[in-house]
């Protein structure tokens, strides 16, 4: 399967790290500064979580919130979605698909040991077709479309530094 370019610009932007050249690290810390944010073409793309889902803690310890990032294309009649979940800021591994259907999706990841315990849920009434559930020291990020009406097609799904993502299209 090709990816296209714009999901390569996603992972560098989500997980890349840059070296600095070695002529800069005999540099005071101004030049560095400097120097870096002249190396580094992505240093003012690179930003948290657009959209933050706070957890419904049930039982044990649980992380506050969870960020998803979400990017939408609008053409006319249409959009193209991509929504990336955060779970690298609390899981101990990377995500694994474990449900691949043609209008819902689940990811798994085992959480790290200070919420190992958690039990809990992430929703949004008005972003309703993603969630998160905490349980069994996991956490799932799930994509559910079935409820939905019109045309809706899953075109990427994978994981990148680490992080769920998925890219959908929606037309009428």
């Amino acid at each position: 399967m090709k990816i296209p370019v714009q999901y390569w610009l996603l992972v560098l932007a989500l997980g890349a790290t840059f070296v600095v050249p070695s002529d800069v690290t005999n540099s005071t810390p101004a030049q560095v500064t400097l120097a870096q944010a002249q190396t580094d073409p992505f240093a003012s793309i690179l930003m948290e979580p657009n959209l933050q889902f706070n957890v419904q803690r049930q039982a044990g310890n649980c992380p506050q919130t969870v960020g998803l990032w979400m990017f939408m294309l609008g053409f006319e009649g249409g959009a193209d979605h991509t929504v990336v979940a955060d779970t690298q800021a609390i899981a101990s591994a990377p995500a694994k698909l474990v449900v691949s259907q043609p209008k819902r999706l689940e990811y798994e990841a085992p959480l790290r040991s200070e919420y190992a315990s958690c039990v809990g849920q992430a929703s949004s009434e008005v972003f309703r077709v993603y969630s998160l559930q905490f349980r069994n020291g996991k956490i799932s990020f799930r994509m559910d479309m079935t409820w939905m009406d019109g045309y809706h097609e899953i075109l990427y799904k994978g994981v990148s530094a680490s992080r769920p993502y998925i890219h959908w299209r929606a037309t009428e």
